[in-house]
């Protein structure tokens, strides 16, 4: 899920160097209205939030020797999947795929 998030908020700066002000708090306030109205940052980064959200859910209700592993493996998960979906990585084989199972086990 990060290297989604990572993938589309790089993609969702693109312009943001062209933003120009003529005060630094001008400038800084460019900038975060660029970002917001950018759906390619904002859809990314609610979905990281999201993600975050249902972490902490998690570790309030569930033992950490529990929520923690599974957290920590669904993210290596996501980031696996993602990477192959976006093509950063060669995609999926059945060795990966089970190693990821495994991992969330």
């Amino acid at each position: 899920m990060y290297s989604f998030v990572l993938f589309y908020n790089f993609k969702g700066t693109k312009g943001l160097r062209s933003v120009q002000a003529k005060s630094k708090v001008g400038q800084l306030y460019a900038e975060v209205v660029f970002l917001l109205s950018n759906w390619k940052y904002v859809l990314p980064w609610l979905i990281n939030q999201a993600g975050s959200l249902v972490y902490l859910m998690a570790v309030q209700r569930l033992p950490l020797s529990t929520a923690v592993p599974a957290a920590n493996s669904l993210a290596f998960a996501f980031t696996a999947i993602t990477a192959a979906a976006i093509g950063s990585e060669e995609p999926l084989d059945s060795r990966k795929i089970t190693q990821l199972w495994l991992c969330e086990e």
